[in-house]
């Protein structure tokens, strides 16, 4: 028996407001210093578009040694929510 509600399904209205990459299931890990940044520098515009839109693709996420307000410094503020892994 299939019932049908009224009520909006939000779990789905929450899905579809994000934008997850069209294949999630493949994962792309970037380093900082020496990968994404110069040791110790900060992330160019043009560095930080590629990501972007790799991430519309696929997964990334960003692992490094410094602590989080350095990425932070180097990468923009709120990195971890424009790459939450």
């Amino acid at each position: 028996i299939m019932t049908s509600s009224s009520e909006p399904d939000t779990k789905k209205q929450k899905m579809s407001s994000t934008s997850a990459p069209a294949n999630p299931r493949v994962i792309a890990l970037f380093d900082v210093d020496g990968t994404l940044t110069i040791p110790r520098g900060e992330v160019t515009p043009d560095m930080m578009a590629f990501m972007k839109s790799l991430s519309e693709k696929i997964t990334v996420g960003i692992v490094g040694g410094s602590d989080l307000p350095k990425q932070e410094e180097q990468l923009g503020d709120g990195i971890v929510k424009t790459f939450p892994y």
